[in-house]
């Protein structure tokens, strides 16, 4: 039976016993979420590779008591993938960085494009930030990922530093490009792909983009949607540099 995940940054070797208390988002997920009672072993992981086995000691009113029983420290992946991502609306959105982080992505930077139909305020912003890492964090829970990917702040096309050689490639779908085999004997140590938003790139972007070191990937004769193209790049990726 696979255990109970629970996203817990502040682990480390050094403490072997935690106390939540009742105004702590842990408590609310491990009592009210996960419905866990004291005697119960669960799995702790700290985002950055570090795993726990632990167990709750005792179910207070306002406070869980948790002990750990052992720690694992697990390897960085060899690759690291880098999504550079088009804000879209809503479900999009989330079902995009829920699947990249499932199939391993290690950072994600959420993009500002011209057709891009989702602008947010600073305040908006913030707590759409959260939003998205509370996604991210789930995905991880459920899919029994150990580091969590880190989520930049969003930028657009001019802030970005788009330089890519062949160690460290750079992708963009494209009809005009080549099959994603042709780069497969490529042995690089990391690859970042730009994904448009639900309404694609302007022109004034493609050019942009076609101006720097970015690879232009062809995926056959179809247009994969914003949310379908991280799954099916990352799931290629992870099949011929990763751990697929």
């Amino acid at each position: 039976m696979r255990l109970r995940r629970l996203y817990f940054p502040q682990l480390n070797e050094s403490s072997q016993s935690y106390t939540l208390d009742s105004k702590q988002p842990e408590f609310h997920y491990l009592i009210n979420v996960l419905r866990l009672k004291a005697g119960q072993i669960l799995q702790l992981f700290s985002g950055t590779g570090l795993v726990a086995e632990a167990k709750i000691e005792q179910v207070a009113k306002k406070s869980v008591e948790i002990a750990v029983d052992s720690f694992e420290q697990f390897e960085k992946p060899s690759i690291e993938f880098h999504l550079f991502l088009g804000i879209s609306k809503g479900d999009r959105m989330d079902y995009a960085l829920q699947k990249s982080t499932e199939l391993g992505v290690t950072r994600i930077t959420p993009l500002w494009t011209e057709r891009g139909d989702v602008r947010l305020k600073p305040d908006r912003l913030e707590k759409k930030m959260s939003h998205w890492q509370g996604v991210i964090t789930s995905a991880c829970e459920q899919s029994y990922q150990n580091f969590c990917p880190e989520l930049l702040e969003p930028q657009t096309l001019e802030e970005l530093s788009l330089d890519f050689n062949d160690e460290h490639l750079g992708f963009m779908c494209d009809a005009s490009g080549v099959p994603f085999k042709d780069y497969q004997s490529l042995q690089p140590k990391s690859v970042s792909f730009m994904v448009g938003p639900e309404g694609g790139w302007s022109q004034e972007e493609l050019e942009s983009i076609q101006q720097t070191s970015v690879k232009p990937l062809k995926m056959g004769p179809r247009i994969l949607r914003t949310e379908t193209a991280p799954v099916v790049l990352l799931s290629l990726a992870q099949n011929a540099w990763g751990d697929f």
